[in-house]
């Protein structure tokens, strides 16, 4: 239950086209950990700093697409902003609406 309430909070971190990856990328780092309790127990430093460095790729990776969600998030308010503001004005907004369609319906 717990794996499931994580992937919903997944969910609304990223874009809804890159949940896949998203999820992959938390998966990887997951099994990157198992993979470094293993190599511990087995005094294998070599390979604990090899999954390591793959945990910390893979976390940056993640992090790039939760940014990516956290600036698109941004500039729809930002349009948002736009459109509230130009019609409170009396002027039609439907140009802005219809040139930003992709970023005001995600």
């Amino acid at each position: 239950m717990d794996e499931g309430r994580g992937i919903m909070s997944l969910a609304s971190k990223v874009l809804s086209k890159d949940y896949k990856e998203a999820s992959k990328l938390k998966k990887f780092i997951g099994q990157c950990h198992i993979n470094q309790k293993s190599a511990l127990r087995q005094q294998d430093e070599t390979t604990y700093y090899r999954w390591v460095l793959e945990q910390r790729r893979a976390r940056r990776e993640l992090m790039a697409l939760f940014k990516s969600k956290q600036r698109h998030d941004l500039d729809k308010m930002n349009i948002k902003s736009v459109v509230n503001r130009l019609e409170s004005q009396g002027i039609n907004a439907d140009v802005v609406r219809t040139a930003h369609y992709i970023t005001l319906a995600e």
